[in-house]
Order: structure tokens, then sequence, then C-alpha cells
């Protein structure tokens, strides 16, 4: 140990005399130094955000330009980390949703919840393929777009709802709504993107139009429903909550490890998890919302800041006419089809009107759609990934505004 001591101070020495001086761009290769930095700087700028009205999410994305690469460069992760943090916070999240959407929950909301998603989803896809179709005159394009469009990012919506400690009618639909849209989405963007590489010359074939979309999605149904089996027969023999904790925590992990090993949604395998705990073991719900209370934040944060960081700020001065339209054409539709769903469903006015607004958010799930649509159309690959990644950065952060308005328009905004 001494010898140890020794030697450090002889390296430190060497350094002083040496006039070396500090970089900046070292804490970027330790990660617990920018893990520190994200949760510090984050929780800063987040809590300034929040002081003016505008909720914390923008504060950490905006941590998150800061820091990143196109400015401070003091945060700068590799795929791995990025991955591993984005999908860590997805699959806890997932489960999150799904805890919430117990038996009793789902019967009292009724079939107003399926129209709003069957509504918003179609919306999204059919408003944004028509008007981009009219004004640019390219199908295969507004198809592709239309397709991008039902994609959600749960993650904006339930980081503003655990902000606000919000609940009420408003907050029990926005989690349900977040939580089952993506399934559908999946559905709709295959089914679209191969009508829009036929009309490109492509070869579509049953396997992809049928066969896979099923898979991801049932896929992803039946592995929540295995994992949720095996982990609640195991949960009824445990009474301490540690332990019930570390099972909850590795059926998240087994859960969303074997979906980015099968190529399944992990959203939806991770919302199904939960789901099969709280309604087989009610007891669970109280219990591990009380355990992910506290840890909720900082992944927020770390979440949203690292998503911030990765953000091209840049792209917005390339956006074009297409992404403004885009941008504009996804609202109405989303909106418009949220209000004609809640209508349909009879639910109450103030979910007729705002919820659309609450569920704008739209990331990770159509950055990768996009890359997906940029293989399958190549002719547009470019324009495709450079304006969904422009668009990306103006969802993110006005998506959690509207989460806030729709919840604040609803009464049921807490802090």
């Amino acid at each position: 140990m001494k010898t140890h001591i020794y030697l450090n101070c002889v390296r430190l020495k060497y350094r002083l005399e040496a006039h070396q001086t500090f970089d900046p761009s070292e804490i970027s290769d330790n990660l617990l130094l920018v893990l520190a930095v994200i949760l510090l700087v984050g929780a800063v700028i987040g809590s300034l955000t929040s002081r003016l009205k505008i909720t914390a999410i923008v504060g950490y994305i905006v941590a998150g330009v800061l820091l990143g690469p196109s400015m401070l460069g003091l945060v700068s992760l590799s795929n791995f980390e990025i991955d591993l943090v984005v999908n860590v916070t997805l699959a806890i999240v997932a489960f999150t949703i799904g805890i919430s959407l117990t038996r009793g929950l789902m019967k009292k909301l009724g079939r107003s919840i399926v129209f709003i998603i069957l509504a918003e989803s179609l919306g999204a896809f059919l408003v944004t393929t028509v008007i981009i179709y009219v004004i640019f005159r390219d199908l295969p394009l507004a198809l592709v777009f239309g397709s991008l469009a039902p994609a959600s990012a749960p993650a904006g919506t339930l980081a503003v709802i655990h902000e606000y400690r919000s609940r009420g009618p408003m907050t029990k639909s926005l989690i349900a709504v977040v939580g089952f849209d993506d399934g559908f989405a999946v559905l709709i963007f295959v089914l679209a993107l191969a009508l829009a590489e036929a009309l490109h010359g492509g070869h579509v074939s049953i396997n992809t139009v049928v066969i896979q979309p099923l898979l991801e999605i049932f896929g992803a149904i039946l592995l929540g429903i295995v994992v949720g089996f095996v982990g609640t027969r195991i949960a009824r023999r445990l009474r301490h909550r540690d332990q019930l904790f570390l099972l909850v925590v590795t059926s998240i992990f087994v859960v969303a490890g074997v979906s980015i090993l099968l190529d399944l949604s992990l959203i939806l395998s991770s919302i199904i998890l939960g789901m099969f705990f709280s309604n087989v073991i009610p007891r669970i719900t109280k219990t591990v919302n009380r355990i992910f209370e506290n840890m909720l934040l900082p992944i927020y944060i770390m979440f949203f800041v690292v998503i911030g960081s990765e953000l091209q700020i840049s792209l917005l001065l390339s956006m074009g006419a297409l992404g403004i339209v885009y941008i504009f054409s996804r609202t109405l539709g989303l909106v418009g089809g949220a209000f004609t769903g809640a209508r349909l469903g009879k639910a109450p006015k103030y979910i007729q009107k705002y919820l659309g607004w609450g569920i704008l958010c739209q990331a990770g799930v159509a950055l990768g759609f996009a890359f997906i649509a940029a293989e399958k159309v190549p002719g547009h690959s470019a324009l495709i990934i450079t304006t969904i990644a422009a668009t990306t950065v103006v969802f993110e952060t006005l998506g959690p505004i509207g989460t806030r308005f729709a919840l604040k328009k609803a009464g049921e905004i807490r802090t």
C-alpha cells in the first residue's frame, strides 16, 4: 500500500514539474466523471427550465446539447454506452407503464382507449401521407413519412408525468396510449413501407409484409408473458422487498436483452411483463412503484442528457420544407386523431381536446424506422434520415411541453 501511494506521489510530482495542463477532453474518457457531470449539469439546467414553467425534460435535453460533441464535447459516449443507457431506461419506463395498466384501470378506461389508439395512429399516418403527397407529389416518399408518423417516445411523456406527480383520467389515458400505440405503429410502418418499396421498384415478399411484423409483435407479447409467468411464480415465495426488487430488475433485463437479441419490440415486451406482474400479483404494484420512485429521476436525467448529446442542432438548418411539413402534418394527425377517437369512445371533453398534445414525443423508434426505410427506398435515403434526425430535435423538445400543456388543461398537475 505504501509503495502504491509513493508511486502516485511520484507521478503527481512529475506532472507538476512537467507543467502539464488539464485537458477538459480527458473527462469524456472517464465514464464515472461523465455520469457525474451529466447528473449535475442536467439537474441544474432542468431546475432552471422548471422554474420558467417549462418542463425539466427540456432542460435535460438542453444540457445534453451543451455537453455533447456539437458544443463542449464533455459527453462523448461510445455506441455501447449510449445503447446501454437508452435500452435500460426504455425497459424500466415500459415496465412501469405495464404495472400501471391493471385490469381495473383498463376496464375503467373502456373502449375509449381502443378508439384513441386506433384513431391517433391512423390519423398521423393518413394526414401525413396525404399532405406530403399533395405538396411534393411523390407517393413513395409520402408513404415513408406517413409510416414514421405514428411512432412515439413513451419516455418523454412518462418523465413529465413523473415530474409533476400528476394523477387523474388524463394521466391514466396518456399512460395507456403511449404504452400500446407502439405495437400498432410497427404494423402501420411495415405495411406502408412495403407499399412504398413496391412503388419504388423494390421486391416485396409475404415474409416482409405479414410474417415479420407479426413475429415482432406477438413474439414480444409471448416473451413478456413467459418471463412474467416465471417471475410471478418466484415472487409468490418472496417475503423481503429487496428480494422482490432483485427479481423485478432481473426480469426486466432478461426481457430487454432477449428482445434486442431476437429483434422484438423491447417496449412492448417490457409493458406486457409489467402488466403480467401487476395483474397476477396486485400487491407488487405499490411495492415496485415505491422502489422505482426514487430511481427514476437520475435515470431520466441520464437518458435525456444522453439523447440531447446525440442531437445535432445543425440539422435544423438543413431540415428544409419537408421537415416543416412533416412536423405540422404529424402534429395535426395525432391531435385530430386523438380527438376523433376520444369523441367516438365518449371520453370526457378535456381528454378529447387535449390528449393529442401529450403524445407528440418522437425519438429512438422513429430513427430506427428511418434507417430501415432508407434501405428499402434508397432513392430517398439521405433525405429520410436527415429529415427525421432534424425533426426529432423538435419533437423531443416540444413533446414534453405538449404533455405538460395537456396535464395542466386537465387540472392534474400536482407540483
